[in-house]
């Protein structure tokens, strides 16, 4: 998983990726290293078809800057051709639960847009 670390990095992992998932984790958080972990399993099983980063916002302020306000971590957001299609903040805590919630999330949402998923 490729790790963002400015707006920029934000905006042209979007832009060159036609569907993009970006998590927002603070990776000094227990909670947030165990979601990294549940996101590098659906990763595997995603295939090729999703490119994955995520945003250390715990590394320093600027990366705390790319954090949108007023939200928590974890935060997941898909992005399909540039447009933000699917977000989920927060996390249940047990993996399985996690996982299975993400990938129906994700699968829901680019099936209605025409796409088949691998997992």
């Amino acid at each position: 998983m490729k790790l963002l670390e400015s707006h920029s990095d934000l905006r042209m992992f979007i832009k060159n990726n036609e569907i993009a998932l970006i998590a927002f984790l603070d990776m000094n958080k227990a909670n947030d290293r165990y979601f990294h972990d549940v996101l590098t399993v659906l990763e595997r099983r995603a295939g090729y078809m999703i490119s994955f980063a995520f945003v250390d916002i715990g590394k320093d302020s600027d990366s705390q800057a790319l954090l949108p306000q007023g939200r928590v971590t974890p935060l997941v957001r898909l992005y399909v051709r540039g447009v933000k299609t699917f977000e989920q903040e927060g996390c249940f805590g047990e993996f399985l639960s996690d996982l299975a919630a993400l990938k129906q999330g994700i699968k829901d949402v680019l099936k209605s847009r025409g796409y088949k998923t691998l997992f």
